[in-house]
């Protein structure tokens, strides 16, 4: 899973203060498979300025979709590397204002019961699925399942003036990049809800509908 979007969050709230107090140079490799790849590092090695090298290092680890981030895993190393005063400010939370600003907008979750969370998908529930999904938030909510621009342009190319099946599209390239045991209810559900942390619209209500009506057991064994 990505980093939580409250632990996100912090990281946006203190990079002003942080990003002046340590050296991502010193543990950068141990962060690779842990939310950098091997071509991002070469990128962070190209930058000479070390402010600019850790912002861009932790706009990496929270970029939306970065399946291996992991922020326990930045605090860890920020400790073994004596950086006590980033880890303080990181753990400290949001600013006043920004943590009074979340308090007064609670993001509804969607519920999937459990006996359904295994239910693979298939075109007809995908096609469902896709229809509470703000057609505004398109290319947010494929960043957050994880499908790549440019296929979203090929689609967007493909259905020029059916956004419906645009969405619909965007499912099924988001089923076709899984391993199969993956192509849940379930997992697509917390890709849901990730979305809408980040601020993805999407029709709760409708959607807890279509859930509603989808059979138990439809689940398959691998």
């Amino acid at each position: 899973m990505p980093i939580a979007y409250k632990d996100a969050g912090k990281i946006r709230a203190h990079m002003d203060d942080i990003i002046e107090n340590f050296d991502v140079t010193d543990f950068q490799n141990k962060l690779v498979g842990k939310g950098l790849k091997l071509p991002d590092v070469s990128v962070l090695n190209q930058e000479t300025v070390i402010h600019k090298k850790n912002r861009k290092c932790l706009e990496y680890l929270i970029k939306p979709g970065n399946e291996n981030a992991n922020y326990q895993v930045l605090i860890d190393l920020l400790r073994e590397y004596k950086y006590t005063k980033v880890v303080e400010k990181l753990e400290s939370g949001l600013p006043p204002q920004e943590a009074t600003c979340k308090a007064g907008s609670t993001v509804q979750r969607i519920h999937v019961p459990e006996n359904k969370r295994h239910t693979y998908l298939t075109d007809k529930y995908l096609v469902q699925l896709s229809k509470p999904v703000s057609v505004k938030d398109k290319l947010e909510w494929a960043t957050y399942l994880g499908v790549p621009r440019r296929d979203v342009e090929v689609i967007e190319m493909d259905d020029p003036l059916s956004t419906d099946t645009q969405m619909m599209k965007i499912l099924f390239c988001w089923r076709n990049s899984q391993p199969r045991p993956d192509c849940t209810l379930g997992v697509l559900m917390e890709k849901y809800n990730f979305s809408m942390d980040n601020g993805v619209d999407i029709d709760t209500e409708a959607l807890e509908g279509i859930i509603e009506n989808i059979p138990v057991g439809q689940q398959k064994r691998y």
